[in-house]
């Protein structure tokens, strides 16, 4: 059983959380900068693992990474995970919105 954290609890995020359990894994951390994460809504259970607070969230050991926010943010969480020392990062399509990153 995988150690997950994920950025992003939008309809994507949600998705990947259903894709998560539906292999037994566990979503050890969650940030969102939504006042009410469209995720929670079907995952209340992640309530405790949630947080807005990227320090706190970058704190908590994970297996594996998933950024699923929009592609503005993209490059600049994928470089906060690698300088973090994740090793295992899926990231939602497109990498980044722009050729010069």
């Amino acid at each position: 059983m995988k150690k997950i954290s994920i950025i992003g609890l939008g309809h994507m995020g949600e998705r990947w959380i259903q894709a998560i359990k539906a292999e037994k894994h566990n979503v050890v951390a969650a940030l969102d900068s939504a006042a009410a994460p469209f995720a929670l809504t079907s995952h209340p259970d992640l309530r405790g693992a949630t947080t807005d607070d990227a320090e706190k969230f970058w704190e908590t050991p994970c297996d594996a990474l998933v950024i699923a926010t929009t592609a503005p943010s993209h490059m600049s969480l994928l470089k906060r995970a690698i300088d973090s020392g994740i090793q295992r990062i899926a990231i939602e399509k497109p990498l980044s919105d722009n050729c010069a990153e």
